[in-house]
């Protein structure tokens, strides 16, 4: 997982190197990894009744690992982002997923 610090700079990243409003709402995707399909599908099940939206889940060209892409639009803090980070791997954890495998960023909706 990304440290407080790294979230900072990446913060800052987005304020430098975009036009975005990076304290409104922005597109926050999450991807979790496993080597099964079935462990990511109950916690998709479960982010989406949490307020989060299906993206898709996909598998690498071999068959051998699967991603999960959830997102979510809203207006994140470094400290919330990082606070959110620690969730999603408890919660990689309690369904039994291999890994949170991190987080990207897209502009405002609309």
């Amino acid at each position: 997982m990304n440290s407080l610090e790294d979230i900072r700079a990446l913060f800052a990243d987005l304020r430098e190197q975009t036009d975005w409003n990076v304290d409104g709402p922005l597109t926050w995707g999450y991807y979790f990894t496993d080597t099964s399909r079935e462990r990511l599908k109950p916690l998709a099940d479960h982010l989406a009744a949490n307020g989060y939206r299906f993206v898709e889940l996909y598998a690498t060209e071999d068959n051998k690992r699967y991603f999960l892409h959830m997102e979510r639009i809203e207006r994140l803090r470094p400290e919330t982002l990082f606070n959110r980070n620690q969730q999603m791997e408890a919660l990689a954890a309690e369904f039994g997923v291999e890994t949170f495998d991190g987080i990207d960023v897209e502009g405002p909706p609309g």
